[in-house]
């Protein structure tokens, strides 16, 4: 059904109040294909730049786990994928959206990632910031991966195989990320992860891969072999 069918039917049936509302919906969606369309040509050309490949859409990135969301809500889907190498290494940036609850309690989450290739694969490491309810958690008695710094402790938390978090959070790390004020990242098989809030921000791409590139540039040699 075309626009013009929309308008007559709620005319015939709703009145001009209808019409105004339908009228007003047809225009921000408009609006919205529009922005987007122009937003992934952006996107098309920042990859282009850097000798990226891009997708507009690659839900299979969905199934690797790197980190929340995985295995959260449904509806997955990956959106502006960039694919290619960087300093000879697999790297990955994309958009992340998926959907929470159901009915009038649901909600549509966007985050995006970026993910670079290791020498290997390696157990699961995840480290992120403490928010709120982490310290709440703790408070009532549940732990995560403690380490030697208290202060790293209080900050972070840490949470995978706990040989593995001993050998990559070792005392220069955790002091750099401290002063850093670093947002943490998450190791799972062959990838480095980074993930960050909302839609893929060009302006934030080379800031975010800087710091993996510093994360893997402090990982000990005995560790990547």
């Amino acid at each position: 059904m075309d626009a013009h069918t929309v308008l007559a039917a709620a005319e015939k049936n709703q009145g001009p109040m209808a019409i105004l509302i339908i009228g007003l919906m047809i225009v921000a969606a408009a609006a919205g294909f529009w922005i987007e369309h122009q937003r992934k040509k952006r996107i098309h050309a920042f990859a282009a730049a850097r000798s990226l490949t891009y997708t507009a859409r690659d839900n299979r990135w969905a199934r690797v786990d790197t980190g929340r969301p995985y295995g959260e809500g449904r509806s997955h889907k990956i959106k502006h994928v960039m694919t290619g190498a960087h300093r000879g290494r697999p790297i990955t940036i994309y958009e992340h959206q998926w959907t929470t609850g159901s009915g009038k309690e649901s909600q549509t989450h966007v985050m995006h990632k970026t993910l670079i290739g290791l020498p290997k694969s390696f157990p699961r490491l995840e480290l992120r910031q403490e928010g709120m309810f982490g310290r709440l958690a703790r408070r009532m008695g549940m732990k995560d991966i403690e380490l030697e710094s208290d202060d790293f402790n209080q900050k972070y938390r840490v949470a995978g195989e706990r040989r593995f978090a001993y050998d990559v959070l070792h005392p220069r790390m955790m002091q750099w990320m401290l002063s850093a004020d670093a947002p943490g990242f998450t190791i799972n098989g062959p990838y480095i992860a980074l993930a960050g809030s909302g839609k893929l921000d060009l302006s934030r791409v080379d800031a975010e891969i800087q710091y993996l590139d510093s994360i893997i540039e402090q990982l000990p040699r005995y560790v990547v072999g």
